[in-house]
């Protein structure tokens, strides 16, 4: 496994992407992402060449901003729902915790949650998924319960945000690795933003998978 500190120019960025879909052959085919936000990593993903773009995003404010940005580019599909970690929670509705900054906006109340809620519908797992070969996941708590659901056969790479500190609002990275692990998937890069603690964890299947 490689740590890369990315360069603060680069910093909460996917600006590896492209170099690594290069190394290891990985067509660029479908990506989908999870907590999209505002479509920070679309243009990392357009020089990828991704034939198609899927942005899953429950926040109302976020989704008027994708809707501004990329509402009319028919290589981008916008999603507007959370993704249920738990089956009980699967195509109805659920509660979103705002955050002071929107990108920390979940299903799970952040450490800096305002208190204010919004009732936002949900999809399954196995909704969301629709053929893509790259899985983005950024869901402020929910990714492992997210990567339990998920169909992994069929993916070529997985990036999981994660952290190394309780109560960050990320999937922690030891619990990540270790589940990924027992599924034939193994950590190739971890990209290191800032002194956030926040870190993406790339992972790839094992050849033995």
């Amino acid at each position: 496994m490689t740590q890369i500190h990315l360069p603060p120019h680069q910093a909460w960025t996917f600006a590896r992407l492209p170099d690594l879909l290069d190394d290891f052959a990985i067509p660029a085919h479908l990506v989908l992402h999870i907590g999209a936000h505002h479509g920070e990593e679309v243009p990392i993903y357009r020089q990828c060449g991704f034939a198609g773009i899927r942005l899953v995003e429950p926040d109302p404010d976020n989704l008027a901003v994708l809707a501004t940005r990329f509402g009319h580019d028919a290589d981008i599909d916008i999603v507007a729902a959370a993704v249920a970690p738990t089956p009980g929670m699967s195509a109805g509705r659920a509660q979103l915790h705002k955050a002071a900054c929107s990108v920390w906006s979940g299903l799970h109340p952040h450490p800096t949650a305002t208190g204010e809620t919004v009732t936002v519908p949900t999809i399954s797992m196995g909704l969301a998924q629709s053929g893509e070969n790259v899985l983005v996941l950024d869901t402020q708590g929910s990714e492992l319960a997210l990567l339990r659901a998920a169909d992994l056969r069929e993916l070529h790479l997985v990036i999981i945000e994660t952290t190394r500190r309780v109560g960050d609002g990320a999937a922690l990275y030891d619990d990540a690795v270790s589940y990924m692990a027992e599924q034939g998937w193994w950590v190739v890069e971890e990209w290191v933003h800032d002194g956030s603690g926040y870190t993406d964890t790339v992972f790839l299947p094992s050849p033995e998978r």
